[in-house]
């Protein structure tokens, strides 16, 4: 039986070997350098690997190189894309309405595979220096890309994209890390979704997914994980009915277990109805009472931002406690411990996922629910934006966000939101565009405000709008083209939740419209019932 230190040995020893019988180096005498300004220190990193459930998968030693001393002549390019949270819920959505199957797939030391041109050398960490017959000590050098330098992720990415394009495959013009294969009837039959070296993708039937992974691993070291059940932290759970949920329950037990919180009687909203951050800067007593916690207020921020990729209805919470950031109180971390305690309580909650049939009115349409709140920062008096696009029914994207000026009135609020929330429609527009859903109609926007509407339609009031930015009319330049402003009344403004914190009654009305909306939109369903607090 091994002991630890057995284990991280073994870890060490076939990373090490693995520099050499992967053809990512070769072993060279240190003597044989002729500048030695191309001689980079390697560094040993140790990490315990964990299976989605949380038990113990294996002990990790990665040896990287130390970048941070690389000098500019050893590379060029280091830009690699990585997709946003609107692609990776697209991808499901897309997924679902055209009936794919998903899969997963993880690229083994994926930026050991990529070609490099420059002239490095690798050094050995101590203790896993290498010598020859003659004690001299023997250096790496690279045929290939490792870890920890500046071009290490730009390397990777331009191979999988070489090798994706070479299978057939065409890359998203309005996401690079997304890829998508049409078969001989024009259909998708292969849809791809990269981050880094871990993969989700989606095929019409097993021969394709067969086809698609021995291509792959002709060319690279392919890990067939089955099924995709989770990614990047979020888990998709599949219901009898065919619908499915994207949710981050594990994570958040384990957040609510570091915490000490327990699912009991907790909160029945992320925050207090109508709570703002507070104006008065921190006393003596907040920083004493900051620097007795276990956890920085810092840490509780990016842990609530994290879920807030799945869970909308803590994303106003996420964005105002972040306003907290430089200057945290007691109030404001009591607050990011009730939104934790209310996701701990709420932990089984997600984002549904449902397929809309394609002669429904829905399909293939894109509907945007935008709205502001006025001068709700008491410290700047700015407003407030919300915005949450639907796609095939589904909610896709969501902001809620700050605005960068101050609005002299609701109106003008107003249509600063409607200026983000047409470009946020004009990104899913070209998403759907390219990958074969034709927005031949404009897309509905809707909004609560007539004023607004008038401003953006009406030319004889356009003076009131001289001292706006000129980035703003880019939205009144897409109304009646790509977008088309429509009515809604405020108690069925969905964007509502995505500027204020709002009652109980409110909220859960609002969560129910959103996950009924395919049914909402074609008119097919039961009325939601919800006692509205007004």
């Amino acid at each position: 039986m091994y002991c630890m230190g057995d284990m991280w040995r073994n870890a060490e020893d076939t990373e090490a070997n693995s520099f050499v019988d992967r053809g990512v180096g070769i072993l060279e005498p240190i003597t044989s350098v002729a500048d030695m300004a191309c001689v980079i220190m390697m560094l040993s990193l140790y990490s315990i690997k964990f299976k989605a459930d949380g038990t113990l998968d294996k002990f990790k030693n990665r040896l990287v190189a130390n970048g941070a001393n690389q000098s500019p002549e050893l590379y060029g390019s280091t830009h690699a894309a990585t997709p946003q949270r609107e692609a990776n819920r697209m991808f499901f959505v897309i997924a679902m309405q055209l009936g794919l199957l998903l899969y997963k797939f993880d690229v083994a030391t994926a930026f050991l595979e990529a070609p490099i041109t420059e002239k490095i050398y690798l050094r050995f960490p101590p203790g896993m220096r290498k010598f020859n017959a003659e004690g001299i000590e023997l250096i790496l050098r690279l045929l290939k890309g490792v870890y920890g330098l500046k071009q290490a992720a730009r390397l990777w990415y331009d191979l999988l994209k070489t090798i994706l394009k070479e299978y057939g495959c065409e890359q998203m013009g309005s996401e690079p890390c997304m890829y998508f294969k049409r078969g001989d009837g024009g259909d998708i039959v292969l849809l791809i979704n990269v981050h880094v070296d871990d993969g989700g993708y989606g095929v019409d039937c097993q021969k394709t997914r067969d086809h698609f992974l021995s291509f792959l691993n002709k060319r690279l070291t392919i890990k067939d994980l089955g099924e995709l059940n989770d990614i990047l932290g979020v888990q998709l759970k599949r219901n009898p009915d065919g619908t499915c949920i994207l949710h981050q329950g594990h994570y958040i037990e384990m957040m609510g277990h570091r915490h000490g919180i327990e699912p009991a009687l907790r909160p029945s909203t992320p925050l207090h109805a109508g709570w703002t951050i507070p104006v008065d800067e921190p006393t003596d007593d907040d920083l004493l009472f900051l620097q007795g916690q276990d956890a920085s207020y810092l840490q509780l921020v990016g842990e609530i931002n994290w879920v807030a990729q799945t869970r909308y209805d803590i994303a106003f919470a996420a964005g105002m406690l972040a306003r907290a950031n430089s200057r945290p109180t007691k109030v404001t971390y009591t607050m990011a411990l009730r939104v934790i305690k209310y996701l701990v309580n709420t932990s089984d909650r997600g984002l549904l996922i449902k397929r809309a049939t394609p002669d429904s009115m829905c399909y293939g349409r894109i509907v945007t629910y935008c709205d502001a709140d006025f001068a709700g920062c008491l410290r700047t008096r700015r407003s407030t934006t919300g915005v949450m696009v639907f796609f095939c029914g589904c909610l896709v994207g969501w902001s809620s966000k700050l605005q960068s000026t101050v609005a002299l009135a609701t109106a003008e609020s107003e249509y600063i939101a409607r200026a983000s929330a047409a470009q946020l429609t004009m990104y899913f527009r070209q998403f759907a565009e390219s990958i074969g859903f034709v927005q031949d109609k404009p897309s509905k926007l809707l909004t609560d405000n007539k004023a607004c509407m008038q401003l953006a339609t009406n030319d004889l009031i356009k003076s009131k709008l001289r001292h706006l930015d000129i980035k703003l009319h880019f939205y009144r330049e897409k109304e009646g083209i790509e977008i088309v402003t429509r009515f809604v009344g405020t108690l069925r403004q969905c964007a509502d939740m995505m500027t204020k914190s709002l009652p109980e009654a409110n909220l859960l009305f609002l969560i129910n419209l959103v996950e009924k909306h395919v049914d909402e939109y074609t008119n097919t369903t039961m009325p939601i019932e919800a006692k509205v607090v007004c």
